[in-house]
Order: structure tokens, then C-alpha cells, then sequence
């Protein structure tokens, strides 16, 4: 599954946004960090050795303090994989501090009210986006190749009442999940009025340059 998989990892010791800083600016580097050598030495021992990996960046109080690339560069272009789970979760977390969406440790009942499903009052947003709601993903079929070439088996395609009618076990234990994933899309779509393109459109991508 992770074969040929880059990873890219900004490591924010603080919350940037809390300083207000405009992502969409060319980054700082601290050449003075003053735990530099300690950090390069765990990156490389720990960080450079990871397979698959191609660049790590430490990012402290809104500055670089250690850009490390391996096989790569800067401007390499690379497939970071899964990354709608991480926009569309940064998504979610950006509606509920503007006060759209319910904190994530409710129930999925307050989230999705209009659908009378039991199961929602048993799993929380919280487990829903760490993937570990319970849902399963039903609509992989044997054959990959039906999968991509049938629309019906494709996850965002779904409605919402499918994707809140998955098998499910109890929630609590991580599970990679794709469809349940979709979920937080409908969540977002339903307490803001707006899809995730055009709420990112608005909220974050012109922050990110």
C-alpha cells in the first residue's frame, strides 16, 4: 500500500496560526536555532533512516530550523498520498472554531440530525475523523478494475444516508477507512452550507499560497 508513499512533514512546535502568519509568504529559516544540532542529529538518525521518506521540515515559531530533502528536492514535484483526509480535516477543524460545526467529541447525531440512525449516537466527529468510527468500507470489490471504471463503487459519489448506513463494529479501534473519510465532507457540507471546495476556496487555500 505505502510502496513509492513521500512523506512530507511539517512539525509545528507551536500554533502558527495563533501568531498570525500568512502561509502564502515565503518562509523564514533560523540558522540559530539554538537546539539545531540536537535536532539534526535525531533527524538523522531517526527521520533520515525511514524508507520512502523524501523531506522533512521542522517548522518553530513560524521559521524553518531544519529542511532535510533525500532523494528529492524543494521543488520536486511528489504525490503525497491521502491528502484529502488532511484538508478535509483541517476543513472541519477550521468550522468548528468559527462556530459552524459542533466540537468534535459530540455524537454524529448532532452532525447529521435529519437521518435516524442508531449507530450515531454511539460514534463521535472525533472518531470519525482519527478513522476510528467503526464504519468499514464496503464498496471495494474483488476485482480493482470494477472499481475504477464503476462510478456507483465510488466513495464520494455515495450519499449521505449510504455512508451513514455502512457495517460498522464498535467505534474506538483505528481502522484505514476511505469512505467513512467522506463522511467528514457531508459533516462540513451540512453545518456550513458549503462544499469543501468551496469553503477551502475561501477559508484556506488563499492562506497557503
Amino acid at each position: 500500500m505505502f510502496k513509492g508513499f513521500s512523506i512530507f512533514i511539517l512539525l509545528f512546535i507551536h500554533l502558527i496560526y495563533s501568531q498570525g502568519i500568512d502561509l502564502s509568504e515565503d518562509w523564514k529559516t533560523n540558522s540559530e536555532f539554538s537546539l539545531s544540532n540536537e535536532l539534526e542529529s535525531v533527524i538523522a538518525t531517526e527521520i533520515s533512516t525511514l524508507p520512502n521518506t523524501l523531506g522533512f521540515i521542522v517548522i518553530h515559531k513560524g521559521e524553518i530550523v531544519s529542511e532535510n530533502y533525500y532523494n528529492s528536492n524543494e521543488s520536486s514535484a511528489i504525490n503525497v498520498w491521502s491528502v484529502t483526509k488532511s484538508f478535509i480535516s483541517t476543513l472541519v477543524g477550521q468550522a468548528v472554531d468559527m462556530g459552524m460545526l459542533y466540537d468534535p467529541d459530540s455524537t454524529a447525531s448532532y452532525f447529521f440530525p435529519d437521518f435516524d440512525i442508531s449507530f450515531l449516537d454511539t460514534v463521535t466527529m472525533h472518531n470519525i475523523l482519527s478513522m476510528s468510527s467503526g464504519y468499514t468500507d464496503p464498496f471495494i470489490p474483488e476485482d480493482p478494475f470494477t472499481f475504477f471504471f464503476d462510478p456507483s463503487q465510488w466513495w464520494a459519489l455515495n450519499s449521505t444516508e449510504t455512508l451513514l448506513s455502512m457495517d460498522h463494529g464498535d467505534p474506538g479501534t483505528f481502522f484505514y477507512n476511505n469512505s467513512a473519510c467522506h463522511l467528514n465532507s457531508h459533516a462540513l457540507y451540512y453545518g456550513s452550507g458549503m462544499t469543501p471546495s468551496d469553503f477551502s476556496d475561501l477559508y484556506l487555500f488563499p492562506y497557503l499560497g
